[in-house]
């Protein structure tokens, strides 16, 4: 008779965790394995199974005297493994020190940070450009303290990998990536701690952050932004970037901004609403698809 081979790995320990989804893997496991060793399988090495970290598994080569033990088998295969790889990746244990206290968070591309009660910052994630502010370039899978920013901050925002701060001073700080200048501090050098927004270092309200621009609503209700400008995000009625903030065109009471990727919105304290730059998909509101260097009013 022809010798047919198949060649699978079956997972023989899941992470640690106490309750009945892990119970049952344990269970489906070890009669996975005794029907496998019942079919002639002999078991290799063991190695981590699927990049799981903690999840080890057991090479199993299939040498079957007839094709009907080969397909039953390679059946056993598939199906313990689709069936425990969804086990394993259901089974990541639960931090034994979550991050708690709180008040917001807000999300980048690839990295992420939270503002806590206490008024400090910390950022996770991909710190490439220096997007965690912790002074170094080296990535984070857990929170790390943004240096300098342990206390006195009202709010965040970010963009693609930069992030900003307000401070309960009024004054904007901002870290990250800096090629078209969305730090604001006049220069389109990557910084990892936080820098000062020139001009804006008081008499802040709101901050605001794009894919690499930033805006920021003043005391007096105007509206300053900086970085990029391809779209004409700035809102100063050109499309020529600025390193340092630059009014927004026509606003002069404004209590909230936001930033998109190339677009921004601001509130008026009327409750009007205004928006300006990329309108490739009609994201201004203005019932166009024409991009404006400009604030237009959302149609109502």
């Amino acid at each position: 008779m022809r010798s047919l081979w198949a060649v699978g790995h079956v997972p023989t320990m899941l992470p640690e965790r106490s309750d009945g989804l892990t119970i049952l893997g344990r269970i489906v496991q070890l009669r996975c394995l005794v029907a496998a060793l019942g079919q002639g399988l002999r078991v290799e090495s063991p190695h981590e199974f699927g990049g799981q970290r903690g999840a080890l598994a057991v090479s199993v080569v299939i040498a079957a005297r007839s094709r009907r033990t080969s397909i039953l088998a390679g059946v056993l295969l598939s199906v313990s493994v689709v069936l425990l790889s969804v086990l394993v990746d259901g089974s990541r244990p639960i931090s034994a020190n979550p991050l708690t206290g709180v008040s917001d968070v807000a999300v980048g591309s690839l990295h992420s940070c939270a503002l806590t009660t206490a008024g400090s910052v910390k950022c996770w994630g991909q710190n490439r450009f220096g997007e965690l502010g912790d002074g170094t370039t080296a990535s984070s899978s857990v929170p790390v303290d943004v240096l300098g920013l342990t206390s006195g901050v009202e709010a965040i925002a970010i963009g693609v990998s930069h992030t900003c701060a307000l401070t309960v001073g009024g004054g904007v700080k901002c870290w990250g990536y800096n090629t078209s200048g969305q730090l604001g501090n006049g220069t389109t050098v990557d910084s990892s701690t936080s820098v000062d927004v020139v001009g804006l270092t008081s008499g802040v309200v709101a901050v605001g952050a794009g894919e690499h621009y930033s805006c920021a609503v003043t005391s007096s209700g105007s509206v300053k932004c900086w970085g990029g400008n391809g779209s004409g995000q700035l809102g100063d009625g050109t499309f020529v970037g600025s390193l340092t903030p630059v009014p927004v065109t026509g606003i002069s009471a404004a209590v909230a901004v936001d930033s998109g990727f190339g677009h921004s919105c601001a509130v008026t304290g009327a409750g009007g609403l205004v928006c300006w730059g990329d309108n490739s998909s009609g994201q201004l509101g203005d019932a166009t698809t024409g991009s404006s260097g400009t604030p237009v009013g959302v149609s109502g």
